[in-house]
């Protein structure tokens, strides 16, 4: 997993509450209630660039963003529930979420949709077993970053590890494949290939049989 924070750079670091490996390799835990301004926004432009890297979702590149605290710019950029709900199928395709959009629609209509959004996101964190989905979708609704982080890690660390499973049962496909391809066909396959010659050098005579009688009258 990238690496940008390092735990020790977080004096904040309580190991009697939230635990989380998601950076450093380390395993830690973050206290939400004195992590200093400082350190939420570092932890929000890591989780920002996380998104990006593996997902292709970006937060808005308008450049009012830009002068804005990095954790306020994630909350608005996943307060739709959209984004959430496509990281929780892309860990689950069973889950089937199916977020809604909302162009064309008004101020009103958006926010009843971003709120069904995030409900389903919701719903699915439990499915998963992701603890503080409430206290995420509430604090997206508030741009409260300190209730959106504890969710949005044990999400990340979902993902990474069924990501990491799928590439060690790739691996053991490929190392299979190579193996049988280096062990040649196996005798059924040789019986096979041998009928078939057969069957065409057989059909190939008949044919220049046919022709020389043909050739004969």
């Amino acid at each position: 997993m990238q690496t940008l924070i390092n735990d020790d750079e977080i004096p904040s670091v309580k190991r009697n509450k939230l635990r989380t490996s998601g950076y450093g390799g380390n395993n830690f835990t973050l206290n939400r209630e004195t992590m200093t301004e400082i350190e939420l926004n570092r932890l929000a432009d890591d989780y920002s660039k996380w998104l990006a890297s593996e997902f292709g979702f970006a937060p808005a590149e308008a450049k009012e963003a830009e002068a804005e605290e990095p954790i306020k710019s994630l909350c608005k950029f996943l307060e739709s529930g959209e984004v959430l709900c496509n990281v929780l199928n892309k860990i689950d395709a069973s889950l089937g979420l199916t977020p809604k959009g909302v162009s064309g629609l008004s101020e009103a209509a958006s926010a009843a949709v971003y709120r069904e959004n995030v409900q389903a996101f919701v719903q699915g964190c439990d499915k998963l077993g992701v603890a503080n989905a409430q206290d995420a979708a509430e604090a997206l609704h508030d741009h409260n970053g300190r209730g959106l982080i504890p969710c949005l890690n044990q999400v990340r660390e979902k993902y990474e590890a069924v990501k990491r499973a799928r590439l060690e049962l790739a691996a053991k496909q490929a190392e299979a494949s190579a193996k049988a391809a280096a062990a040649g066909p196996s005798s059924s396959d040789q019986g096979r290939s041998f009928k078939w010659l057969f069957i065409t050098a057989a059909a190939a005579a008949s044919l220049v049989a046919f022709e020389l009688l043909r050739k004969s009258k």
